[in-house]
């Protein structure tokens, strides 16, 4: 295959951070899949080629990179599937990764980037399990990953036009982590069908020469209980986020807190159309939520408690 995009940007007035700039990028790829029985194999790689023209000193820069994949998965038992995969991955930094200066007011920071910024490279091994029964259903995922002049947006001390400073900045990193889930068919006669859906996921970043890296994901558990029968569907749920206390320099921790939804659903189609009638509730417990990946968890929490009621129309 072959990707194409040209993107032209201009930010302006007050609060314009980054030049007007015009980034092409393209890139050639090529995947092979191949059944061998027992076991599966697949293989991947692409090339991308991208060129930034900034209406700044030295605004004209290209950035090349390679990146390559295997995956490869065993069929143990009729039930049991084990797979591994092995990526390369490149990244090419973006225009305001590169020359921004000034106010983002998204961000409510005062951004600076830096010209000088290299491809982002990572070098990851995925390890996978996964069950299929008549009652359960899981999988299990472990991964671990190197990365070469990772790209992240650094706080500081500073303060300007009344805002934080952040920095655009690289290094190496190394991120390990694990997502978990799994289903349990409970039951399906008259009244239905009822299932229960639990998951967790975690992950651990550092910085190679030391330090934590900023705006990690907390972990999460979580667990829904499932029911539909004909045209119904509803759910039930809660996730509970634990807090991070793992952070940065200049970075605040993020306390721990649980979520919970539900909602249901009536659905019917029509030879025009298929509708779908629902009644959601999300943050139930009206819980102040602060997600840690976010830059504005210090002064934008998560909505509270919110209801919905909407139809979504499919043809």
């Amino acid at each position: 295959g072959l990707s194409f995009s040209d993107r032209d940007l201009q930010a302006i007035g007050e609060e314009a951070f980054v030049p007007p700039s015009q980034t092409t990028q393209w890139g050639l790829f090529l995947v092979e899949r191949r059944d061998f029985g027992g076991w599966n194999l697949e293989l991947g790689g692409r090339y991308d080629h991208q060129s930034i023209d900034a209406e700044v000193q030295d605004g004209e820069q290209s950035h090349s990179g390679f990146s390559l994949s295997a995956g490869a998965s065993w069929d143990l038992s009729e039930a049991l599937v084990f797979s591994i995969n092995l990526d390369r991955a490149a990244r090419l930094p973006t225009a305001e990764e590169l020359y921004s200066d000034g106010p983002h007011a998204a961000t409510q920071s005062f951004e600076i980037g830096d010209s000088a910024l290299n491809q982002e490279v990572s070098n990851q091994i995925d390890l996978g399990l996964r069950w299929r029964a008549e009652r359960f259903t899981g999988s299990v995922h472990a991964y671990h990953s190197r990365f070469d002049d990772f790209i992240y947006l650094a706080d500081t001390a500073d303060i300007e036009d009344d805002l934080p400073v952040r920095l655009w900045s690289q290094g190496n990193a190394r991120f390990t982590g694990f997502e978990i889930e799994g289903t349990w068919h409970m039951a399906e006669n008259e009244y239905g069908h009822f299932d229960l859906r639990s998951f967790g996921d975690s992950v651990r970043a550092r910085l190679s020469d030391g330090g934590d890296l900023p705006r990690i994901p907390q972990s999460r558990i979580g667990s829904e209980f499932r029911w539909h029968r004909e045209h119904w569907h509803a759910s039930i749920g809660a996730t509970h986020y634990f807090d991070q206390t793992r952070t940065a320099a200049f970075e605040t921790p993020t306390a721990d807190f649980t979520l919970w939804d539900a909602a249901l659903t009536y659905s019917h189609d029509t030879e025009a159309a298929s509708f779908e009638w629902y009644l959601k509730g999300e943050n139930l417990g009206d819980t102040e939520a602060r997600l840690h990946t976010s830059v504005l968890k210090d002064v934008a929490p998560l909505p509270g408690r919110n209801l919905g009621v909407g139809v979504r129309v499919y043809f």
